[in-house]
């Protein structure tokens, strides 16, 4: 991939990145389905871009997964779907360092943030809206793409959404089906 102008990239070098894609996804999706649609989501992106003569390369690393229930809320809090930076692909690639630290740059477990469950094509929309915006813009303009984006997104997004609005719209029986606790563990 290229880096494009409207992309802020650091070191301003680097012109182009390759992008490796792993998804793990498994479940069942009716169109109806108001309940966690999956059993297994994992998705992880890699991008990495060649470093000077001899050293080593650049990347960034992206982690989704899907959180296994536990009683109560974990802590740190642990949202059912979630992305991270970094997760194992960056710690190895950071173990191949000499030094213990990267001069100016401090690096943490990070937060796990909310996020709808992806599929392949859900994931590939997010890592070419995210770092390729003019390609992107010109597939959004095709019907065909928006026809696949959008069954893909209502059958992962729509209950996901669903489970949250229950819990706030007083809906009793959709409360029932997936609490929005268990996808979110902020919501109160």
């Amino acid at each position: 991939m290229h880096v494009g102008a409207d992309v802020k990239c650091r070191p301003a070098r680097i012109q182009k990145f390759e992008c490796r894609l792993d998804v793990a996804v498994e479940g069942l999706c009716p169109p109806t389905l108001q309940t966690d649609p999956l059993l297994l989501h994992q998705v992880d992106i890699e991008l990495k871009a060649p470093g000077a003569a001899g050293k080593p390369s650049f990347l960034q690393a992206w982690h989704f997964d899907r959180h296994i229930d536990e009683d109560g809320i974990p802590k740190p809090a642990h949202p059912r779907y979630h992305f991270t930076f970094g997760g194992k692909r960056l710690e190895n690639h950071l173990d191949g360092f000499a030094k213990q630290h990267i001069d100016g740059i401090l690096l943490l477990d990070s937060p796990r943030l909310a996020h709808p469950p992806f599929d392949g094509v859900l994931a590939i929309d997010f890592v070419l809206s995210n770092f390729a915006g003019a390609q992107w813009q010109t597939l959004r303009a095709l019907p065909e793409y928006i026809r696949i984006i959008t069954y893909a997104q209502e059958r992962l997004w729509f209950p996901y959404v669903a489970a949250l609005h229950a819990h706030w719209c007083g809906d009793a029986q959709a409360k029932k089906k997936w609490l929005a606790a268990k996808i979110w563990p902020h919501i109160h």
